[in-house]
């Protein structure tokens, strides 16, 4: 967005380079327009609240698959009768954490499609 606000100043004949000084453009440049295409394109950083929302899928995904690894151990290891009140929680939780991560998924996709 910020790119833009800048190029479209540039093309509207503004000088201003949101209160910095402005770099002088390069020789393939006429009237503060590029036309060199050997420009880097603009780099797209995801705001904080979905860089953070990804780390926390990750650590969520993560954890859901060392409690099924772990539930799975004790089911192999133990009574086929009998599950201890552990292996339950465990499993409490692996729904809980699955739920949640769903949902932030199905929000990261409602806010893609728009």
């Amino acid at each position: 967005m910020i790119v833009l606000s800048v190029v479209a100043g540039a093309q509207s004949g503004s000088t201003a380079c949101m209160g910095t000084a402005c770099p002088p453009p390069p020789d393939s440049c006429v009237d503060a327009v590029c036309t060199s295409s050997s420009a880097p394109p603009p780099v797209f950083f995801p705001p904080i609240s979905l860089r953070n929302e990804k780390t926390q899928n990750i650590r969520d995904a993560t954890r859901i698959a060392w409690l099924a690894a772990e539930v799975k151990e004790e089911l192999e290891n133990g009574s086929h009768l009998m599950l201890s009140v552990e292996t339950v929680k465990k499993t409490d939780e692996m729904l809980k954490l699955s739920r949640q991560l769903h949902e932030r998924l199905k929000g990261n996709t409602a806010r893609q499609n728009r």
